[in-house]
């Protein structure tokens, strides 16, 4: 993950929220993570966490679209 990567997952993320939704990012590596929130994604996601799993993701968003 390189900085202008960063970029692109920030304006994705806010692109998403102003559509309704919300971007997680889960499972993420520890490098990943690190990068993501030295560039700032925690203003445009809910947070970064690497003990979410994509399994658990689904399953919150099945309990809560309604």
């Amino acid at each position: 993950m390189d900085i202008q990567a960063c970029g692109v997952v920030m304006n994705m993320a806010d692109d998403i929220k102003a559509a309704g939704a919300r971007l997680q990012i889960v499972e993420a590596r520890s490098s990943v993570r690190d990068r993501l929130r030295a560039e700032g994604i925690e203003e445009h996601v809910s947070q970064v966490n690497r003990f979410t799993s994509v399994a658990d993701a689904v399953e919150d968003f099945q309990k809560n679209r309604d």
